[in-house]
């Protein structure tokens, strides 16, 4: 038994690049954890940055809401059918609306299919709403979901 034992040892071991007989080969891994996110995120885009602030919880309002779901729906071609879920909105401290979501898309036919994440931006004042961010892939993901977690949403 005990001989069985360290023969899966040896053998594992030299998978990991280890010398046969010993650990000389064996190095420590780096720590590959996510970092800490701080309240405050920081984004380049084009017109020079946004920053995300945690918002205060706020719901649409049924027109606020509608202008929310024309702008995601006007991303896809007319024929396409477009499925919003997840709403999640907050107030940010200038009064503008965020509201983060899932989408799912797809063409008349179903041979395209779009999912993914989405952050529009409605200002009460001006009543005017914007896309700005609508992500389908992993990385842009990745960072549309770490904006709507910046501001405190999902």
């Amino acid at each position: 038994m005990r001989l069985r034992v360290l023969g899966l040892l040896l053998v594992s071991q030299s998978l990991v690049g280890c010398t046969f007989f010993g650990t000389a080969g064996i190095t420590k891994l780096q720590d590959i954890s996510m970092p800490k996110m701080s309240d405050v995120v920081e984004v380049m885009t084009r017109d020079g940055g946004e920053t995300f602030e945690k918002t205060t919880p706020a719901r649409l309002s049924s027109t606020e809401d509608r202008s929310v779901r024309q702008a995601v729906r006007a991303l896809f071609p007319a024929s396409w059918e477009v499925g919003l879920r997840g709403l999640d909105t907050g107030r940010t401290k200038d009064g503008k609306l965020v509201t983060c979501g899932l989408y799912n898309a797809a063409s008349a036919n179903g041979r395209k299919k779009r999912s993914g994440i989405f952050r529009v931006v409605t200002d009460p004042v001006s009543a005017r709403t914007e896309v700005r961010e609508a992500a389908d892939s992993g990385s842009d993901k990745l960072v549309a979901f770490s904006n709507c977690q910046a501001l405190g949403l999902f």
